[in-house]
């Protein structure tokens, strides 16, 4: 699998832009720009029949996003790569996922629009795949050269651990599970994640400081669930774009202020974060 071997530091680097090959693209439908706001994935916005095409290339899926579907052996997938082909993702998309060994999603190309059809959608992500594959039999698969204090460097695994985040949530199971790239962690009712959005923040997060960190705090109902999302920024990717880390959590008894124990989860985990 080279390059994209997950679960090596190689993967957090990944250029996910470079894996969207436009020319390729390009022959079947009209592509317009390329966006990469994010670590996890990188946008190609197209256009079919002057509708609108998200092309995306991404290595956020879990071992669970192709669990029970059947990977097939194609002859321009180098061994011991596989394919999971055509999953519809949300009715509205066509994602082809490069799978290794175990059906663990290494490297995913989805088309997603509102209007097109799902024939047409696969089309281009069947073409967007195998462009895809090509330059990682190649060897041509390129890495973005981060800076040595950015969030795409950090696992936020190591910024709490089950003990830490069991304690505030007596009687729950809590055991840690990872992204494929280490970009995002989950423990039970956790969640931490680095990523890159733009800023500043929507007027809902309020501001404080946590840990010596400017830090915003949101508060959310899903389904009468009361949750908390506090996040506090890191170094300026361009202007308007920023790299946070975000803490997520709800609560999982009644009449818990969810940011209770969040406050205290991030007072643990910010001092390990890099320095702006």
């Amino acid at each position: 699998m080279g390059s994209l071997a997950c679960g090596s530091h190689e993967c957090v680097t990944v250029d996910l832009c470079g894996l969207l090959d436009r020319k390729a693209v390009g022959e079947v439908a009209r592509h317009r720009n390329i966006t990469a706001d994010s670590f996890d994935y990188c946008v190609l916005f197209a256009e079919v029949d002057s509708k609108d095409v998200q092309v995306i290339a991404d290595l956020t899926r879990s071992d669970s996003a192709v669990g029970g579907v059947t990977a097939k052996r194609r002859d321009w997938l180098p061994d011991p790569l596989r394919l999971v082909e055509h999953e519809d993702v949300d009715g509205r998309g066509c994602a082809n996922s490069i799978v290794g060994p175990g059906a663990k999603a290494v490297l995913t190309f989805t088309a997603w629009s509102v209007d097109v059809d799902k024939a047409k959608l696969c089309a281009i992500a069947d073409v967007a795949v195998k462009a895809g594959a090509k330059m990682i039999a190649e060897d041509k698969v390129e890495h973005v050269d981060l800076p040595a204090t950015s969030l795409g460097r950090v696992d936020p695994c190591t910024l709490l651990n089950a003990q830490q985040v069991g304690g505030q949530y007596p009687g729950v199971s809590v055991y840690s599970t990872s992204s494929s790239i280490k970009h995002s962690c989950e423990w039970g009712p956790v969640s931490l994640r680095v990523d890159v959005e733009p800023w500043p923040l929507p007027p809902e997060y309020v501001q404080e400081s946590l840990a010596g960190r400017p830090t915003f705090a949101a508060t959310s109902n899903d389904g009468d669930t009361p949750g908390c999302e506090l996040v506090t920024g890191h170094i300026e990717r361009a202007p308007g774009i920023r790299e946070t880390v975000t803490l997520s959590t709800y609560a999982t008894m009644t009449g818990q202020d969810p940011c209770v124990p969040a406050r205290r989860m991030a007072a643990l985990a910010w001092p390990k974060l890099p320095n702006a």
